[in-house]
């Protein structure tokens, strides 16, 4: 067993995850992937030099100990564990199927705590560092991501729980919260009703090199563009205006959505 930190990464074979462990795999980490995505996976493993990759669905926890002990046998240590697995499904909240909702508490939200749980007694004895992917739909309310948002909101909430009951164990714990993503998640929601302008997108590389960054720094909330930060402020010190703005534009989504029906044939 080597010296090298060791990173566990979910969500790993495409998108945020899959260029988290390019770039710690860069730094010098060993590491764990997993995703419910076989081939992306394999591929992600072989591009970062991951020595353990997994098909592990994160809302199972028997997965998620089978991960947890090889990841045990493998390194005898874990440092880092990255929450990153999630799924996106877009529309006001009453368009959001029954299904849908509970896919996403499952993943999004379950997810989270079962792997945190799973790992806890290799983080717990290594001193290290929980990192949870957020959301600006968890800062804000941003229209089409109500389901979304509403689940990434919790995943927010449990990590201040996480820190205030790990933290006393050595255990730090992150939530890092990106703005809009160019992955195949932020794709779909350019290709409905939740567009937003191109220039607002940056590249899962970027959050990456900020999980990396927050590992070292050890800070909480950890804003994934200068723009959400200032409406994150603007919120709070104006919440009446910051939800006007963001009402119009959910007003704007919601006509173009029914524009189509209201046509003439």
């Amino acid at each position: 067993m080597g010296e090298r930190p060791v990173a566990v990464i979910t969500g790993a074979a495409n998108g945020i995850g899959r260029a988290t462990a390019l770039e710690l795999g860069g730094a010098g980490y060993s590491l764990a992937l997993c995703d419910v995505d076989a081939e992306g996976l394999e591929q992600a493993a072989a591009a970062a030099g991951a020595e353990v990759a997994r098909v592990v669905d994160v809302s199972q926890v028997e997965h998620l100990a089978l991960l947890a002990e090889a990841c045990r046998e493998q390194f005898g240590r874990v440092d880092v564990l990255v929450n990153n697995a999630g799924i996106l499904r877009l529309g006001a909240w009453q368009d959001v199927s029954e299904v849908a909702w509970r896919q996403l508490f499952e993943v999004n939200l379950l997810g989270v705590t079962l792997a945190t749980g799973a790992f806890r007694p290799l983080l717990v004895s290594s001193g290290g560092h929980v990192v949870n992917l957020g959301s600006g739909a968890s800062l804000l309310p941003f229209p089409g991501y109500a389901a979304y948002g509403s689940l990434k909101v919790g995943v927010l909430w449990l990590s201040e729980y996480l820190r205030a009951e790990l933290g006393p164990l050595g255990v730090a714990v992150s939530c890092v919260c990106p703005l809009l993503v160019r992955t195949s998640m932020g794709d779909a929601g350019q290709a409905g009703v939740t567009r937003q302008p191109e220039w607002l997108f940056h590249p899962p590389e970027r959050v990456a090199r900020l999980v990396h960054r927050t590992i070292g720094s050890r800070r909480f909330l950890v804003y994934g563009h200068p723009l959400l930060h200032a409406l994150h402020l603007l919120y709070r010190w104006s919440p009446g205006l910051t939800r006007a703005l963001l009402a119009s534009t959910t007003r704007r989504q919601q006509e173009t959505r029914a524009a189509p029906s209201e046509r003439p044939s």
